[in-house]
């Protein structure tokens, strides 16, 4: 008996019956080792569960494998503010085959929703995004997770438009062992190194090598990093090419991610000082935000004196209260503080 059969008798991990529990499976994505649909549940209609088929394991042991390795992990990051919440699992009724049941996660991955959103989101947007996407990095890794393919389709934005963390199928924890096997995941996120030798230990570094490629492609509306790219875009890679700056993108951005994918792992900036840099960026942002409605409050003074008739104050303090406190998480912090930065006003 396999060790997944075993937790799920030991009742370690819940098992959905599939024709007891969902209704109406519907594709959305095929995934590394095999489709993702999208189902309602049976019992409340109003539940959407994602449902990650797995190949068949007879011909593909790797598919369990990770599947394995995804429940484990997974039972170690459990916060719902920063990854895909797992209920359990269940079988395809015509291959017996596992499914993992995950929480559908409304607004899809990064890169559909950086596309849905081209040239309508603001730099305190994305900056909230990046924060977003490094607090919950930052999270996994306090858990002693390494992601290992981290990439804009392994993020999923939710429903209130906060950024979360999936798919560990190729995650270890920080004291596993290194992979022997070719190297697995998405070209233009690999780090180097590892491109350069399946022997380098995939770290943390490695997770920030992505994290830089994914605030690249934040700052680019989803188009995707080296989409030209061919089988000699590796090599190109560990020679050290990049990505060149988008035009507008603020000059501490690129100074960031360019500090992250760099070819030496030793000069990547740790997670603290990732979060402390955008969130530096961010009340830069907000500032500007409430200044600007100042000196459109001050337009609107100049103009009431010919007539118009002026804003209440209250109205425009409330304004500019709304401005102030964006990015508030849900115990009501800034989310600029959230992680320990200190709070200096």
């Amino acid at each position: 008996m396999d060790w997944l059969q075993i937790a799920i008798n030991d009742k370690r991990i819940d098992f959905f019956d599939f024709h007891e529990e969902f209704n109406n499976p519907v594709f959305i994505a095929q995934g590394g080792f095999g489709a993702i649909y999208r189902a309602t549940g049976k019992k409340r209609s109003t539940k959407q569960y994602a449902l990650k088929y797995l190949s068949s394991l007879e011909y593909d042991p790797l598919g369990y494998d990770s599947l394995v390795n995804e429940l484990r992990l997974l039972r170690q990051v459990d916060d719902e503010d920063f990854v895909a919440r797992c209920y359990g699992v269940s079988r395809d009724p015509k291959t017996n085959s596992y499914i993992l049941v995950l929480k559908y996660v409304e607004q899809g991955s990064l890169a559909d929703y950086l596309k849905k959103n081209e040239g309508r989101l603001t730099w305190a947007d994305r900056l909230r995004l990046a924060y977003q996407i490094t607090e919950a990095l930052d999270y996994i890794h306090d858990r002693c997770v390494i992601h290992r393919d981290l990439h804009s389709g392994n993020i999923l934005i939710n429903a209130a438009g906060r950024a979360l963390i999936t798919d560990f199928g190729l995650s270890r924890t920080a004291t596993g062992k290194t992979s022997k096997l070719a190297v697995q995941g998405r070209v233009p996120y690999i780090p180097p190194e590892r491109i350069a030798s399946t022997m380098t230990k995939h770290d943390e570094r490695g997770d920030v090598y992505s994290l830089g490629v994914i605030f690249w492609e934040i700052s680019a509306d989803g188009i995707h990093p080296f989409s030209d790219a061919d089988y000699m875009t590796p090599f190109r890679i560990c020679q050290g090419e990049r990505e060149n700056p988008i035009e507008g993108t603020p000059e501490e951005y690129v100074k960031l991610y360019t500090q992250c994918w760099d070819g030496d792992p030793v000069k990547r900036p740790k997670m603290a000082e990732i979060l402390a840099r955008l969130a530096a960026m961010m009340k830069v942002e907000v500032g500007q935000k409430v200044k600007d409605m100042e000196d459109e409050l001050v337009l609107g003074d100049g103009l009431s004196s010919m007539g118009t008739p002026p804003e209440p104050a209250d109205s425009a303090s409330t304004a500019i209260r709304d401005v102030e406190h964006e990015g508030m998480g849900k115990d009501g912090d800034s989310e600029l503080i959230r992680r320990g930065e200190p709070n200096n006003g």
